[in-house]
């Protein structure tokens, strides 16, 4: 008897993967804890064999599978110390591949930053 099941019909197309960050990010702190949550939303396991997210260090090693409906959290570190603005833009590149091949993708996400403001202005008045 054969075990396997075999099917004619072709995967779905690869469905972009989602990205959030969770956690705080303080401005002028030097190291902000925070996880990359990344989302599969497709029916089906992807592995995730080369990323970059600007800024961030991540202690996880590439490749990243994903169970399919499922999120993968990477625990990371952020450097802020040169930080003032309100909010971070966060390029993000990634490849994976899946039974439906493999797919390439860039994005951003912007992230709200906490803590004071960072204001440059020149405080020495003539008088």
């Amino acid at each position: 008897m054969n075990d396997h099941v075999f099917s004619d019909k072709k995967p779905e197309a690869i469905e972009p993967l989602s990205f959030s960050f969770e956690g705080e990010i303080f401005r002028k702190r030097t190291e902000n804890d925070v996880a990359l949550n990344i989302f599969n939303p497709n029916n089906y396991t992807v592995t995730i064999f080369e990323m970059e997210v600007t800024g961030i260090k991540t202690n996880s090693s590439l490749p990243l599978t994903i169970g399919k409906n499922n999120t993968y959290k990477l625990h990371t570190t952020f450097n802020a110390s040169a930080i003032g603005e309100s909010n971070i833009d966060f390029y993000i590149s990634y490849r994976i591949k899946s039974m439906a091949g493999e797919d390439e993708k860039t994005l951003t996400i912007k992230v709200p930053t906490k803590g004071a403001m960072s204001t440059d202005f020149d405080d020495d008045f003539d008088i």
